[in-house]
């Protein structure tokens, strides 16, 4: 069987370790085989940010927000310690935040699309996550929570 090749990908990924080390972030942006062209027009090379400067990712960050759909999902240190202090993980935080970013670019883009996820658990232990967040919903409404993925 074929694989069927996509035009259109949504890739996530977080940084961030929660309370110490300041909030856990995670973001995903949705692509297009056409965004490739846009890029090299505006002189943007794509490649791991560790191996850029800060000043050429700024100057990047700055062009890619002007015509790049994305989401951004901020577990601010009150939130982390929250959800650390109800017993979920911090692999479960980073699954629910890519869900939530997801979802939303999904939403506004359409689910014909391939998604790409930063490795940060192997499939078997983020099948356990995502049964862990099966249960959330009724916890945030209890706790005045709305993260766009639960709240629906």
């Amino acid at each position: 069987m074929k694989e069927k090749i996509y035009a259109e990908y949504i890739g996530s990924d977080e940084s961030g370790v929660g309370d110490y080390f300041g909030p856990l972030v995670v973001a995903a942006v949705s692509w297009s085989d056409k965004i490739d062209s846009t890029l090299r027009d505006k002189g943007i090379r794509v490649r791991d940010s560790k191996t850029l400067s800060n000043k050429y990712i700024n100057w990047a960050g700055k062009k890619l927000i002007s015509f790049l759909d994305f989401e951004v999902f901020i577990f601010d240190n009150p939130l982390y310690n929250r959800m650390i202090e109800m017993g979920f993980n911090q692999n479960v935080l980073k699954t629910l935040g890519h869900l939530a970013v997801i979802s939303l670019l999904l939403k506004q883009r359409g689910r014909r699309k391939r998604i790409i996820v930063d490795s940060y658990a192997n499939f078997k232990n983020i099948s356990k996550y995502l049964s862990q967040l099966s249960s959330l919903r009724a916890t945030f409404s209890a706790i005045n929570l709305s993260i766009p993925i639960i709240s629906e």
